[in-house]
């Protein structure tokens, strides 16, 4: 006899339970709101400052399109050396059939 009133005691617990976890998930979604509302505008502001230098960017490019693309070509051909390094200083690989 005393099992269904350990089944009643246990089904009271998980409710009790199942009531403290929605409560927290509230909590946690609130936090979350204030959070993100309080980032807003510092978001906003990132925004402006990319759009300022990009437009920046973009005329200095177009003003001088010669320098742009050999800073372009540059980086490429540094890029390609680097990429030359990295792979002769690996170690040889072991002969093998299998060719990854």
């Amino acid at each position: 006899m005393n099992e269904p009133a350990n089944m009643k005691e246990l089904l009271a617990q998980l409710e009790d339970m199942k009531a403290q976890i929605l409560g927290l998930g509230r909590a946690v979604s609130e936090r979350a709101d204030t959070l993100a509302s309080s980032a807003q505008p510092y978001a906003d502001e990132a925004g402006k400052q990319a759009r300022v230098r990009g437009r920046a960017m973009v005329e200095a490019v177009q003003e001088n399109p010669g320098t742009a693309s050999s800073i372009a070509v540059t980086a490429g051909l540094m890029g390609l050396a680097v990429g030359y390094l990295l792979a002769s200083s690996k170690p040889e690989r072991p002969t093998s059939r299998w060719h990854f």
